[in-house]
């Protein structure tokens, strides 16, 4: 799992998007993460059902590991929707923890 704490972590690697929100992750000003969770909570999902969508997409990363592009990339999503899955369960760091306004 990366390392939250680590600025010369991988989680700085620009090819993922994760230094900054990319423009197209953006609605109404806030990041499209934001939004889905609002809007899971909304919709009676609550924590469980961000848990699920967090674990789903670490497992489709793990499984398409390098079958469309490189497998780094592919194992650095599959860790960050890791982090997120932490966060969520036990109040770890926030994987989007150095990014303005997230700290």
């Amino acid at each position: 799992m990366i390392d939250l704490t680590d600025p010369d972590d991988e989680v700085f690697d620009a090819e993922t998007g994760w230094s900054a929100a990319p423009d197209h992750y953006v609605v109404d000003g806030k990041e499209t993460w934001d939004v889905i969770r609002e809007r899971m909570i909304d919709e009676g999902w609550g924590e469980y059902g961000l848990r699920a969508a967090c674990r789903f997409l670490e497992l489709k990363y793990e499984l398409r590991r390098g079958l469309k592009g490189p497998a780094a990339r592919d194992d650095r999503k599959a860790s960050w929707y890791a982090a997120m899955r932490a966060h969520i369960e036990t109040g770890s760091p926030d994987p989007r923890w150095y990014r303005t306004g997230k700290q």
